[in-house]
This record gives structure tokens, C-alpha cells and sequence, in this order.
């Protein structure tokens, strides 16, 4: 810096001695976006493009570095301006869960740092292992309840992240549906539990479990099944009541029966099949779900009734 007197009609005019200043540019304050994200979902073991931009109230740096970044992931990759652009490859995808990525520009003469907002992007472990069910008991009768277990796993055994979710098992055809419980069991694996199953009639059932996938959409959806073989339920036939007693010779008796079925069946009611009420001499008989006949004695003293189910596909005879 230089100052000059330029004198005047009683003074010469003269200069100071030079004094060296510095001058600092002030950097203009920037902004980092994450633009494109391509694709915008993958799979494990795929690689995508990440498009980021940077913009200041001074106009768009030319020099500098990106640095985009996925905490706790190996993704990463470096954008050396005035690219715009850089791919993280597929060898740093190789565990499945959602990103957040996050572009940190390095700044530059005239232009200061920044770092973007968090973007996300799905990397999905592509499928669900939903192991086959083990039915325990293998083997019922028609309305004995059963169960399945059995593991759900992540496909990437170097990957922690476990499956959650919703499972349900249900019995093909015609039975029931029950919602099972997960349970991490270890890293990446999680144990199933589906109590509660039955099957209101005889014959080999398929058991279907079905895997909704996590809500996140890491693990889709998966499917598993498992045969079980259901036999017909074991009865109980009790005669509950003889209306009147005492009668007279071939006065009409009303005969009420219950059938019922029993252990380890649950089933609530017996089915349908004929029932058959007899003293040995005379009989009557009806049809479930009907619970009395009308029996005329003939034979007069002390008689024994005796009730009888047929049975029917589903329930064995009592």
C-alpha cells in the first residue's frame, strides 16, 4: 500500500514508504444435494451411480471433492469436480439394509465445505430363507390342535441383520390360520413358532407358511409348506336322559343322546352320522346333529339302553 501527497503552492508533493497488506478472499458459503440415485433400489452384490451437486450464491465450484459415504456400510466413493458423479461398486454392497447417504464436499479457494441432507436407498438381500415347518405332533386326529416351528434366516450369512415381520401358517384345505411368533435366535436368524393349528376333518392337510417380508422391503416375501396327516377324532356317546321313567309297556320314551368327540381332539361338535338306540329287543334311531329319538318299550322290567354312533369320515364310531 502506497500513499502520495500531490502538494500544493506552499508544500511539495511527496509519498510514503510502501506497507505490503495481505489480502484474504472470504469464501462464499455452499450448499451439497444428493440429486439421482440409479438405480433407485437394488439388490445385494449390485452396484449404483450417485449424482450430487453443489451450489453457492458465487456459482458453481469447479475444483474440489465429494466424498459420499453410507455410515456403518462399506458403500463409499470420491467425485473430484467438476464431475458431478461417482459409483459405488458391487463389491461394497454386499450386505443387505437401508443406506443413509451422506455427500461432504471438501470446499475450495473462494468456496467453503458442506455436506448434504441424508438420502436413503434400499439394498435388499434379494431372498427370505423360510426353512420348511416341523409339525409337532406329526400326526392328529380331526380338531387335535398342532403346531409348526422352524427358522426364518437372511440369506447373507455375513450379515447380522435378522428378518422381521409378519408369518402366518394356515391348514389346506378348510382349516384354520394363526399368526406365529419370531424370535431372534442369532445374528441373521430369527425362530418361528406357529401354535394353535387344527384341521376339522380327516386326511393328508398341507400346511402353509407365508412370509409377508420385512416392512423395510430388505427380505420379500417367502413361502414354505409341510405335509400332515390327520386321522378321524375319537367319540364319546353318553345317554343323558329317558323321558319318562318309569313307562309303561310301548309307552313312547324320548331317548336324549350326547356325541361328543373326544381327547386329543378339541373339536366341537362330532360331526354328522346315525345314531342307534337299543334295549336289544327295540330300537330308534336319528341323525346328527338331531339329539333324541322316540323308543317304545315293549318288553316290560328292567331294560338297558345302549347308544351307538357310526361314525362319519372325520369321526370314528362310539
Amino acid at each position: 500500500l502506497n500513499l502520495a501527497y500531490v502538494g500544493d503552492a506552499r508544500f511539495n508533493p511527496s509519498s510514503s514508504t510502501p506497507i505490503p497488506i495481505s489480502v484474504v478472499p472470504i469464501n462464499a458459503p455452499t450448499s451439497t444435494t444428493i440429486g439421482a440415485i440409479t438405480p433407485a433400489s437394488i439388490v445385494v452384490g449390485a452396484a449404483y451411480t450417485v449424482t450430487v451437486a453443489i451450489n453457492s450464491s458465487n456459482g458453481t465450484p469447479s475444483a474440489g471433492t465429494v466424498n459420499v459415504a453410507a455410515a456403518g456400510f462399506a458403500d463409499a466413493c470420491t467425485i473430484t469436480l467438476p464431475a458431478t458423479s461417482c459409483t459405488i461398486p458391487a463389491t461394497q454392497t454386499a450386505l443387505p439394509g437401508v443406506r443413509n447417504l451422506i455427500a461432504s464436499y471438501s470446499g475450495t479457494s473462494g468456496f467453503d465445505p458442506s455436506v448434504s441432507a441424508p438420502r436413503t436407498l434400499l439394498v435388499a438381500a434379494g431372498s427370505t430363507l423360510l426353512s420348511s415347518p416341523t409339525l409337532s405332533p406329526s400326526g392328529v386326529v380331526t380338531g387335535e390342535s398342532f403346531s409348526a416351528s422352524g427358522t426364518l434366516a437372511n440369506p447373507v450369512s455375513a450379515s447380522t441383520l435378522t428378518p422381521s415381520g409378519t408369518l402366518t401358517a394356515r391348514v389346506l384345505p378348510l382349516g384354520n390360520q394363526v399368526n406365529c411368533t419370531l424370535s431372534p435366535q442369532a445374528p441373521g436368524t430369527a425362530a418361528y413358532s406357529c401354535p394353535g393349528l387344527a384341521s376339522p376333518i380327516s386326511a393328508a392337510k398341507l400346511v402353509e407358511l407365508r412370509y409377508a417380508g420385512s416392512a423395510d422391503l430388505v427380505f420379500p416375501a417367502a413361502q414354505a409348506t409341510a405335509t400332515q396327516s390327520v386321522s378321524r377324532a375319537p367319540t364319546r356317546t353318553r345317554i343323558l336322559a329317558d323321558t319318562p321313567d318309569p313307562s309303561a309297556p310301548g309307552q313312547p320314551v324320548t331317548v336324549s343322546v350326547e356325541v361328543s368327540a373326544a381327547a386329543p381332539s378339541t373339536a366341537p361338535t362330532a360331526g354328522i352320522g346315525s345314531v342307534l338306540v337299543s334295549d336289544g329287543v327295540d330300537s330308534c334311531s336319528f341323525t346328527l346333529p338331531a339329539s333324541s329319538c322316540s323308543l317304545s318299550l315293549s318288553t316290560g322290567g328292567l331294560r338297558t339302553l345302549t347308544a351307538s354312533y357310526a361314525g362319519d369320515a372325520n369321526f370314528l364310531p362310539s
